[in-house]
C-alpha cells in the first residue's frame, strides 16, 4: 500500500506500518493526528505521526517510505522540488 502519490512517482513503505495503541481512540472524540519528516536520504524518507486524543497520545510511531516510479515500483531518486519542500520541515527529535 502507497503512503502517498503524485505525478507518476510512489512512496512505498520499506517496513510493516504500525503504529502501537498506547490507549484505546474513543470514535465519538476529535482524533488530532500529526506527520513530519525526520530523516530524508537519495531514496528514503522517514517521518513521525502521533496521533492524540483528549491530551492523551493514543498512537504513534517512525515510518521509513522508498520512492518508486509507479507503474513499475522500481525505487528512483527523490524529486529535486519534493526534497527542497521537505528539507525544511525535518523535525531531527
Amino acid at each position: 500500500m502507497p503512503c502517498a502519490r503524485m505525478a507518476g512517482i510512489t512512496l512505498r513503505p520499506t517496513d510493516p506500518m504500525t503504529a502501537p495503541f498506547r490507549s484505546p481512540v474513543m470514535p465519538h472524540q476529535m482524533l488530532l493526528s500529526a506527520a513530519f519528516p525526520t530523516q530524508f536520504g537519495s531514496k528514503p524518507i522517514t517521518y513521525a505521526e502521533k496521533s492524540r486524543q483528549n491530551d492523551g497520545l493514543q498512537f504513534g510511531g517512525l515510518f521509513t517510505c522508498v520512492f518508486t516510479t509507479a507503474d513499475q515500483v522500481k525505487s528512483q531518486m527523490a524529486p529535486a522540488d519534493f526534497r527542497t519542500m521537505i528539507e525544511t520541515h525535518i523535525d531531527a527529535k
